[in-house]
């Protein structure tokens, strides 16, 4: 993460969409020389072992080579895709949205109160039942002029990923309440939330019925009354701003929450 001063391509279009002061800048995460030199070695050990074991027939060597080639050839080919296309790119965060540097040097900004956003973040990495790193990946679309941005691949993910969910959760928040307030249904990709309760799938369900709204991860679940298994489950990719829909679904179960 840096501060450092951004690009004028870059503090113009933020200019131009009202995104008050920087924040942060994040570079790409690329893999060091050494990482990706080891992990190609050890993808061609495996290759070359596999073509010895099935030209001698060595079972063992097969067995050997087989789940190495697989491992680490599968990083090493995921690694050089995602570093050739974030290679290039910058994001840079403002108090009021974001702008994304393109390779090809063009901008993209995005205004928080006018953002909907799906977001993943996958288990890259468990040491003895602890997860050491994860792969942060998000889609956001402009709901003004529809312009579609795609974050991944980019120093500190929790980091940014974080300031980003909040920054469109606290812009977005308040109106979704108030037009939920007002009595209009609010839609979240597969889920629907009105005043009279939830629907999803072609079912519905009443305010009275929901027990409570659970959120594991990248997965979220909700339960109602008479029921074993969950009403609905979605992951974070399903349900656009699931942030938000998660805390409307909470404040709905609380009284006069909505």
């Amino acid at each position: 993460m840096s501060i450092e001063p951004a690009p004028s391509t870059v503090t113009a279009a933020a200019a131009d969409r009202q995104l008050g002061r920087p924040v942060a800048a994040y570079r790409p995460d690329l893999a060091s020389s050494g990482a990706r030199t080891a992990l190609w070695v050890i993808a061609v050990a495996a290759a070359l072992l596999l073509v010895v074991g099935l030209t001698t027939g060595s079972l063992v060597a097969i067995i050997v080579a087989v789940p190495f080639l697989a491992l680490f050839g599968y990083q090493a080919i995921s690694r050089e895709y995602v570093r050739g296309r974030v290679q290039g790119t910058a994001l840079h965060l403002f108090e009021y949205g974001l702008v994304k540097t393109e390779q090809d040097g063009s901008v993209a900004p995005m205004r928080y109160d006018s953002t909907t956003m799906w977001f993943r973040f996958v288990v890259h990495k468990q040491t003895n039942g602890y997860v050491t790193s994860r792969k942060f990946h998000m889609h956001l679309t402009d709901l003004v002029t529809g312009r579609v941005c795609e974050l991944y691949g980019f120093v500190d993910g929790q980091t940014w990923s974080d300031s980003i969910r909040r920054g469109v959760f606290d812009a977005r928040q308040p109106t979704l309440v108030q037009q939920l307030g007002e009595g209009r249904p609010l839609t979240f990709g597969p889920l629907v939330i009105s005043p009279a309760g939830l629907e999803a799938k072609g079912k519905s369900v009443p305010w009275a019925a929901v027990r409570d709204v659970t959120v594991d991860g990248g997965l979220g679940s909700i339960d109602i009354q008479g029921k074993r298994l969950p009403w609905f489950v979605a992951t974070t990719e399903e349900v656009p701003d699931f942030d938000i829909a998660v805390h409307l679904i909470r404040s709905g179960l609380r009284p006069g929450g909505n």
